[in-house]
């Protein structure tokens, strides 16, 4: 009996805490812009698929609502993670992971994100950690043709991409 008037209460705070860390979480709607480098690994992209990490850092801004509050121009830096089937012709990624951070309202947004690409042109899909969705599209066409580095042993790495995106109600 001691055991069950012991547990009670901690089941009970479990229960009303879980909805506070929800509610403290970040939502995002709108639209955002974003340009960086994309860094691939083990090796840079070849010509070939394979198996590959990539890693992309940028800043951009973004416009819509934050927490419900109107945006415009709010200036964020992006990050995102994962790995995948990878190349310099496509690339298929599921499960990779990023945080969408508004650095002058010290908010991060937590998101996974699964893409697909043909040549210079990759689309994603994003899902907030708490839910909601967006959808976007980045483009390392601004490296110009590169063909010879795709050939080459080493391959092509530490890309510059561009990228537009939205989304509804994304929750970190």
């Amino acid at each position: 009996m001691r055991r069950i008037l012991l547990i009670a209460p901690l089941a009970l705070a479990a229960f009303v805490l879980a909805p506070m860390a929800t509610a403290n979480a970040a939502t995002v709607s709108g639209a955002c812009t974003v340009s960086g480098t994309a860094h691939f690994t083990p090796t840079g992209l070849k010509s070939v698929p394979g198996p590959m990490g990539y890693d992309f850092t940028g800043t951009g801004t973004c416009n819509g609502t934050l927490n419900g509050t109107p945006v415009t121009n709010s200036p964020v830096t992006a990050h995102a993670a994962g790995s995948g089937t990878l190349s310099c012709v496509g690339a298929v990624s599921t499960g990779g992971s990023g945080t969408l951070a508004f650095t002058s309202a010290g908010v991060t947004i937590g998101f996974q994100v699964d893409l697909v690409g043909a040549g210079s042109e990759v689309t994603f899909v994003l899902t907030g950690n708490g839910g909601g969705n967006g959808v976007g599209h980045a483009t390392f066409a601004t490296n110009g043709t590169r063909a010879t580095e795709c050939s080459s042993d080493a391959g092509l790495n530490d890309l510059g991409f561009d990228i537009q995106a939205a989304a509804v109600g994304l929750t970190g």
